[in-house]
């Protein structure tokens, strides 16, 4: 039979565990939510780019008169220069497209090779974009963050299942 002392002892070990489980939730939890955002900031880049940007390129790129894609290539433009490197070719080229598209007047029709060009520039825009991104995301920091994430969510899961045959010895023994 157990004496007064056992089962005391045994309780405050068992509240120790509990209470030790629950911090640590807490804290994986904690870290899982910064892992997870920083991630999710490490790719909003290129979801900035198609957002603000391609979407003009592209208007640009189809615009039937000058009056348009002049409009459309010079809020691009801008935001080009706002947001990324303005000392690739592309950026440059596009600027120069737009210096053109200025200098005409705004009812005629956009030549062919100035479309090509703003198309062919978003194109190669987008894919070095795109590479970057998936330089941050695979970078030595962002896949520690991702081997951090999946570590703790499986303590995590194994500090639950720790507390749920916790409680669940506990109704046995009632």
């Amino acid at each position: 039979m157990n004496s007064d002392l056992e089962v005391k002892s045994f309780y405050r070990s068992k509240v120790i565990v509990i209470s030790l489980n629950i911090a640590f939730i807490v804290l994986c939890g904690y870290g899982v939510y910064q892992c997870g955002k920083s991630i999710v900031n490490d790719v909003e880049g290129y979801n900035k780019y198609n957002q603000e940007c391609k979407t003009f390129l592209e208007k640009a790129g189809y615009a039937g008169t000058i009056g348009v894609a002049q409009d459309e290539l010079e809020v691009a433009v801008n935001c080009l220069k706002t947001n990324y490197s303005t000392q690739n070719f592309e950026y440059k080229d596009l600027r120069a497209n737009l210096e053109y598209l200025k200098k005409q007047p705004k009812d005629l029709l956009v030549p062919t090779a100035i479309k090509d060009s703003v198309n062919q520039n978003s194109i190669a825009i987008e894919t070095t974009i795109k590479k970057e991104e998936t330089k941050k995301l695979f970078a030595p920091k962002s896949v520690f963050k991702l081997t951090f994430t999946g570590l703790a969510v499986f303590l995590l899961a194994l500090n639950l299942s720790t507390l749920f045959v916790l409680f669940q010895a506990d109704s046995i023994d009632e």
